[in-house]
């Protein structure tokens, strides 16, 4: 029973690591987006901040799954809280691994993510000085709005 809660949780997160993954190439859009200092960027910009939103949110309900299946897990292992390293033992060591790896892998393409992200919050500010027409369009407070909004992590 413990190993099939492990490998859910490992699914788990590697749809996570495939969500997170679109994120980051939405994130590497944001900066083509900004660069491209001659086209109308507020319907482009938009539309690629709700699209990360929207897999925001397909990723925190998967948290939430996630949480869910590891309190199965540990009230089955009779442990209070999720550490790897005490499930040693407990569980396949190759599910060990395998969970290892892809929270590796998760943390990886986080890192990536916040840094591109900086560079498209730099990025945002000076698109907000160079075109005044996206500024007095009051454009500049709703992208930077959804864009913050966009960074929410779910925790």
């Amino acid at each position: 029973m413990e190993n099939t809660y492990l490998s859910r949780i490992i699914a788990n997160y590697q749809t996570q690591y495939d969500l997170y993954n679109q994120v980051k190439e939405l994130s590497f859009k944001q900066v083509e987006i900004f660069q491209d200092i001659d086209k109308d960027i507020s319907y482009i910009l938009n539309t690629t901040l709700n699209a990360r939103m929207t897999i925001m949110n397909e990723i925190a309900i998967l948290n939430e799954d996630n949480k869910d299946i590891q309190n199965f897990l540990l009230t089955s292992l009779d442990k209070k809280e999720f550490v790897i390293s005490q499930l040693e033992g407990l569980v396949a060591e190759d599910l060990i691994n395998e969970l290892k790896k892809v929270i590796l892998a998760l943390g990886d393409l986080l890192a990536q993510i916040n840094s591109n992200d900086k560079l498209n919050e730099i990025l945002l500010k000076q698109t907000a000085t160079k075109k005044p027409d996206f500024q007095k369009a009051n454009s500049i407070t709703k992208v930077s709005n959804a864009y913050k909004k966009a960074m929410e992590k779910p925790e």
